[in-house]
């Protein structure tokens, strides 16, 4: 084939290949605005302008080696020209690499441009005359050796015993760095600290796979993470516990490794690892995360997802101390003191929690993503705080979503994803608003706010990465939106939807924690619809959900350090479910079964002082039952403990006056019956002195 065809026929190739990787730019759904515009409030339930995402066009995928995926913010630096025509009197190679050691570092330069690519006809590699062909790097000579060569513990006595005496060295930074001519490798220097080895940089021969390199360099015990940088872009793997980084050569497609760094190791790789694991290991990721602020104590990003992990969990009380760490430590962001904001509401410090939220919302300095978050939770706030003010809560919630659609499209992966979350959580509060307010034709609007959350949800499942416990809590918030007004919403394909994610969810899993999490999950969701199921009157849909959740909360509260809130759900969970067997069948005897339930939650000491006459007026309710099967000693004794908070909401004007009727009215017939006149007298003078007449004095049912 002539010069000029073969020239030709290399441009349309060229041309082919460059459009085939540019269609995924195209390819994606189409791009939405997801906030309604007008955050004017009015009677009116606003409408969810229909939208959907558009993702950046996504990067090559990684080989399926079962690898932790990950993402870091910087990019790996760039070592200079190693290539063999390199002249060993060049200087000392910089180590710019290395991910947060110890050593001292050069100063930042500014990224140069990278040099054009020129096209050169490949030659096969001919071997020195004086020297016999290398093997290949799976069973080069000296692999035998390199397991010694550990950073922190190897001597330079045993690097010159496996390489020979150093072909130059130098003094870089404080430090001896030694070049040898290393049979298998390209290059191989060492830096020395006092004769002890700092750090190790290998470039091979040739690329290389991951597998082969971790053999030879007899890394086995270690699990490895992908290194990507922010936009997404492979770098290369990290191996934590040796402290060895294995950077990928560029243009490279077949991710094959073409250099190696060997150090000390170090806080952020622990870190890497951690965040790039499933988030089904969640014990795997606490051990590396525990490991980095092992390594460095205030290292704030590691306190950061210990603190999520730990709120996941259950333990506040941990969850808070990191929380509080983090939002103080090195490296802090402004993210990190909205996470602690959350857990002090969440444990009853809600002023602070809403004077940080706001500061941060209102700072226009901040990011848009980070201020979409803020939003959002300040509406949060506001709608489950004392002053339970919706339409405040509403105007916070839609400028979250205007925030956050504004950087859907980012190309940066921590803030695409982040915008991505806010509009689901943010789209659900927005129904939550309009279902708790009095607002017009909500019965139409709530649906549609909730419907829209559905691509939203699918887009980070199918398209981010996220994993499909994302369903479940869109479920749980959906369903708890429905609780707020009468409707006709039937609960069975949620129910059925939390039943089916969460049994495959655990399916799937063997850590133990992440095991109770998902279970914890599945149960708050499935509350809501057994609640919903019972205010239609579906007492067998709901009794048959009732006993689902109950047998996920026996499990899934053994390790958990249950909150205010989550007692006070639990109480009235088993309340009404007991509730409900007295008022569809009047059996008291399996009421009773679930009222033990709910009195150790309504009758523990950490809400001693909380909601008072709430617990009040159930205690006096499951008395009842208690009172009719029987029980006469217990009815009674629940009754007047029943009366007592009642009285204490009263006098705190949770509660009217004439909610103390009953209980005491039961209490005077009680006290007859067991002929105890003297008590008989105290509540008949307490019931006399209520505005409204006494009813009949018999235990009400």
């Amino acid at each position: 084939m002539s010069t000029a065809k073969t020239r030709l026929v290399g441009f349309v190739c060229f041309a082919i290949v460059l459009t085939f990787f540019s269609l995924p730019l195209r390819s994606e759904e189409a791009a939405s605005d997801a906030a309604p515009a007008n955050t004017k409030q009015d009677d009116i339930a606003p409408t969810p302008t229909p939208s959907s995402f558009n993702s950046p066009s996504r990067l090559p995928q990684s080989p399926t080696s079962g690898e932790s995926v990950l993402r870091i913010k910087t990019p790996l630096s760039k070592y200079p020209d190693t290539k063999k025509n390199r002249s060993q009197n060049d200087g000392p190679l910089k180590i710019s690499r290395i991910l947060d050691g110890n050593e001292v570092k050069p100063k930042a330069k500014p990224p140069e441009p990278a040099p054009p690519i020129e096209s050169k006809p490949v030659t096969p590699i001919q071997p020195a005359p004086a020297m016999p062909k290398p093997e290949p790097v799976a069973s080069a000579k000296p692999s035998g050796g390199l397991q010694w060569l550990v950073a922190g513990k190897a001597q330079r006595s045993q690097v010159v015993a496996l390489w020979g005496e150093p072909a130059s060295q130098s003094i870089v930074d404080g430090r001896k760095l030694l070049v040898f001519n290393a049979a298998g490798f390209e290059r191989a220097e060492a830096t020395f600290q006092d004769d002890t080895l700092e750090t190790l940089f290998l470039v091979l021969q040739e690329p290389t796979s991951a597998d082969q390199v971790r053999q030879q360099l007899k890394i086995v015990e270690s699990e490895g993470a992908k290194v990507h940088d922010e936009f997404g872009v492979l770098l290369g793997l990290v191996y934590p516990e040796r402290g060895a980084l294995f950077s990928y050569a560029p243009q490279e497609r077949q991710f094959l490794v073409e250099s190696v760094v060997i150090q000390r190791p170090t806080a952020e790789a622990f870190l890497i690892r951690a965040k790039g694991y499933q988030a089904d290991r969640i014990e795997a990721k606490l051990a590396d995360l525990n490991a980095a602020v092992k390594l460095e104590s205030f290292n704030a990003s590691a306190w950061h997802e210990i603190a999520i992990l730990q709120r996941r969990l259950g333990h506040m009380p941990d969850a808070l101390s990191a929380a509080q760490t983090a939002a103080s430590g090195v490296g802090a962001k402004p993210e990190y003191r909205l996470t602690r904001a959350l857990i002090q509401a969440e444990m009853g410090q809600y002023d602070d929690a809403l004077n940080v939220t706001k500061a941060i919302a209102e700072n226009m300095a901040m990011p848009k993503e980070v201020r979409a978050r803020a939003y959002c939770q300040w509406g949060d706030l506001v709608a489950r705080g004392p002053s339970e003010d919706v339409r405040s809560a509403l105007a916070h919630h839609q400028l979250s979503i205007k925030l956050a659609a504004e950087e859907i499209r980012n190309p940066l992966d921590e803030v695409r994803r982040a915008a991505k979350l806010i509009l689901v959580d943010a789209h659900l509060a927005v129904a939550s608003d309009l279902a708790a307010g009095q607002w017009q034709n909500r019965e139409l609007t709530v649906p549609k706010w909730v419907d829209s959350t559905d691509a939203f949800v699918a887009n980070l499942v199918e398209k981010e990465g996220f994993s499909r416990e994302l369903e479940l809590a869109r479920l749980q918030k959906a369903i708890a939106a429905f609780n707020y007004f009468e409707s006709d919403y039937d609960t069975t394909e949620s129910v059925d939807a939390i039943l089916s994610v969460g049994r495959q969810l655990l399916s799937q899993t063997s850590d133990p924690s992440y095991q109770t999490v998902i279970e914890w999950e599945m149960s708050q969701a499935l509350i809501q619809a057994v609640t919903i199921e019972q205010n239609r009157g579906e007492f067998d849909d709901a009794m048959r959900i009732a006993r689902e959740t109950a047998a996920l909360l026996e499990h899934a509260t053994q390790t958990r350090q249950l909150s205010i809130s989550d007692r006070m759900t639990l109480g009235n969970f088993y309340f009404r479910v007991g509730a409900a067997q007295v008022v569809s069948k009047g059996d008291h005897d399996e009421a009773i079964r679930w009222y033990a339930d709910a009195e150790k939650q309504f009758k523990h000491s950490d809400i001693k002082n909380v909601a008072c006459g709430q617990r009040g007026e159930a205690l006096a309710s499951m008395a009842v039952s208690y009172w009719e099967s029987g029980r006469h000693q217990q009815g009674l004794d629940l009754t007047e403990q029943g009366a007592n908070l009642l009285k204490q909401g009263v006098d705190a004007g949770e509660n009217q006056i004439d909610s103390l009727i009953a209980p005491y009215a039961n209490l005077v017939t009680m006290y007859e019956s067991q002929g105890n006149a003297a008590k008989q007298a105290e509540y008949a003078g307490k019931l006399a002195k209520l505005p409204k007449p006494a009813a009949e004095a018999v235990p009400r049912r």
